[in-house]
């Protein structure tokens, strides 16, 4: 049995469209094993939505990053001598992976869910641009909010999922920073732009600085983060497991099977955890 699970802090990072409430399924049934966790909002996600929903439009990778930081640095106080895993969904999982690069010693491990990519991964599948039209065709996207209509989400994020989980998502769904979706899409205009300025992307990692026991999880039939690209992403790094979930599309955030995914890595690194 695993010992060390009142010494581990989950803390879970939530992707575009979406807030904290996502992830109630999965943070319910952590804490039911005894677990310790903080579902994090985004900046302009959370209690704070209506001071900032004039400049969400125009909140990037790097106000997200900052915001984060500072939260989880309080959080750290509370929670002095618990060791941090790291949970993020969709741009939440390129969030993680960014915090876990910046600061490598604050956090012990990493859990990836269909991740959006970092910078270096060209993701511009079909599927992609299907699912951010017309956003992505619209003249200074990047400095508005996107919403997507009720029949891009089923098709982008939801396809597949039972009827249930699809209009709880649909009726909770939020805004998202087009600034933010242009700088993971778009990550190489910076880079064309400042070719000899190495923090130009936003969205890079140094994947050397990364080696923490790493999970990544991609759904078969994700079509905004498509299980290709996730793979691809995971070989980025020394010490990550692959693991993919057939039949599911990118919002398997209330999964069964991706709970016991989440204990089965906490086991198996549990001498690394403690």
């Amino acid at each position: 049995m695993y010992t060390h699970k009142k010494r581990i802090l989950f803390l879970l990072i939530h992707g575009m469209l979406v807030g904290p409430w996502c992830w109630n399924f999965l943070s319910k049934k952590l804490s039911e094993k005894s677990y310790n966790v903080v579902a994090l909002a985004l900046k302009g996600h959370g209690e704070e939505r209506e001071e900032f929903a004039s400049r969400l439009g125009t909140f990037g990778i790097s106000d997200y990053v900052d915001d984060l930081k500072r939260k989880i640095d309080v959080i750290k106080k509370q929670y002095p001598k618990h060791q941090i895993i790291l949970v993020g969904h969709s741009m939440g999982g390129l969030l993680t992976q960014i915090l876990i690069s910046k600061d490598p010693k604050a956090y012990h491990a990493g859990i990836l869910i269909t991740p959006a990519a970092p910078a270096g991964i060209l993701s511009f599948e079909p599927s992609i641009l299907r699912s951010f039209s017309p956003h992505f065709f619209k003249w200074n996207f990047w400095n508005k909010t996107i919403l997507f209509s009720r029949k891009k989400a089923v098709y982008a994020l939801l396809d597949g999922l039972d009827e249930e989980v699809q209009e709880r998502f649909l009726a909770n769904m939020q805004e998202e920073s087009g600034r933010a979706a242009a700088e993971i899409g778009f990550w190489f205009v910076k880079a064309l732009l400042h070719p000899f300025n190495k923090n130009a992307c936003v969205t890079k990692v140094d994947y050397e600085k990364v080696i923490h026991p790493l999970l990544f999880i991609g759904a078969e039939h994700d079509r905004i983060t498509p299980e290709r690209i996730v793979r691809k992403n995971a070989g980025k790094y020394q010490n990550a497991r692959y693991v993919k979930l057939s039949d599911k599309p990118h919002f398997i955030l209330e999964e069964k099977l991706l709970f016991e995914m989440i204990m089965l890595f906490a086991s198996l690194n549990n001498q690394t955890l403690k």
